[in-house]
């Protein structure tokens, strides 16, 4: 058998490390004698080093995100007077214009691929793409369809339709749990076709992982890995901490994709900074929380570091609202001995109910749930 896989987006930390697992793991499988890849080249770049080399790579050369996050925020271009739809417009044009080009790219890939199964990695956001192969695909979450609110409306409706056609044409539709297999049943019917395979996130050679990190920081801290969607849930957890270092002198680090942001300090914002980044940023103002001493602001950090960071942790919190296959970062955490505070979602239950070790739940809504926790 030979495997085409088609790799959109992933997000940086838990979510690369778990798509590099899973690719390196398909060409040690004897009954694959192939594997292709077709990734955009900002993601490739993140993980060149970490593929396996028998692995044939097609690079998809992407337009500069900035220019994106430019036109998708709200407001004037250059504050100019009545500019405001015009940059609505502009926005939606270079979206479907980029995305027409890159399927373009990808269809050509497609033909001329020996590959006798497509599988796409991560397919949100993305239209089906026709072919006379079968298609599998992994549906990673549902997030957006538990709270709408977040994408807004006219995402949301686009968003459905999309999945609507992945759930329809795929031969097969991989999830990663029980709880986001219900959620799909319950946004759009019953499918035959969808089965539940559980993440792998247990870390290789923990055993050789040593307290020592490139970062300096206090002897006690608590460490949140997560990039800063809203579903996160840093608002809340940024609240409590505020109320928790009325009592206890503990900082929280956070590292993750965008974390380095919401540690700004200065008065002039970039342009293409979006509304969560600004409203994270605010939050700390208000709460008056201080960069590197009530909080570290660490960005996003190489997997070879993370572990460390994760182990040498007094302990891990994780306050998402929603996750699609648990959370790798808590499988890490719990693997290498150190506590962990988790949201009591249903997902999270459903993963952890195999692991001995005692954890701390609590409501990711509740601020005094979270303090107590803690």
């Amino acid at each position: 058998m030979k495997i085409l896989v088609w790799c959109p987006n992933f997000n940086f930390g838990g979510g690369s490390r778990l798509f590099v697992n899973f690719v390196n793991a398909l060409i040690c499988n004897p009954k694959i004698k192939e594997v292709e890849l077709i990734i955009p080249e900002y993601l490739f770049m993140h993980i060149e080093n970490k593929i396996n080399q028998e692995i044939k790579i097609y690079i998809i050369k992407q337009y500069s995100e900035n220019i994106i996050k430019f036109f998708d925020k709200p407001g004037k271009i250059f504050s100019i007077p009545g500019t405001g739809f015009l940059k609505r417009l502009i926005s939606e044009f270079l979206k479907k214009y980029l995305e027409i080009l890159e399927r373009r790219k990808i269809c050509k890939i497609i033909k001329k691929s020996k590959g006798d199964i497509i599988y796409c990695f991560w397919p949100h956001f993305k239209n089906f793409i026709k072919t006379d192969k079968p298609v599998v695909c992994t549906i990673q979450d549902t997030i957006m369809f538990e709270f709408p609110e977040i994408p807004g409306a006219y995402n949301i409706n686009l968003e459905r339709k999309r999945l609507l056609e992945w759930l329809n044409s795929s031969t097969r539709v991989i999830v990663s749990s029980e709880s986001t297999k219900k959620n799909i049943y319950e946004y759009f019917g019953i499918f035959n076709n969808i089965y539940v395979v559980r993440h792998d996130a247990f870390p290789d050679n923990f055993e050789n992982i040593n307290n020592q990190s490139d970062y300096s920081l206090p002897d006690k801290y608590i460490i949140y890995p997560g990039n800063i969607t809203t579903h996160k849930n840093h608002y809340n957890l940024l609240i409590a901490w505020s109320k928790l270092l009325k009592k206890y002198n503990i900082p929280l680090v956070l590292i993750g994709e965008g974390t380095e942001i919401i540690g700004f300090d200065g008065d002039e914002y970039p342009l293409y900074y979006s509304w969560q980044e600004l409203r994270l940023i605010g939050l700390i103002k208000r709460l008056g929380l201080k960069k590197n001493k009530h909080f570290y602001a660490l960005g996003f950090i190489e997997d070879n570091l993370v572990l460390p960071l994760i182990k040498k942790a007094y302990a891990l919190i994780m306050p998402s609202l929603s996750e699609g296959g648990g959370s790798y970062p808590v499988e890490e955490a719990l693997t290498v001995g150190t506590p962990v505070l988790c949201s009591d979602i249903p997902v999270m239950r459903e993963h952890l109910k195999y692991r001995s070790a005692k954890i701390g739940w609590f409501d990711p809504l509740s601020i005094d749930s979270i303090v107590n926790s803690v």
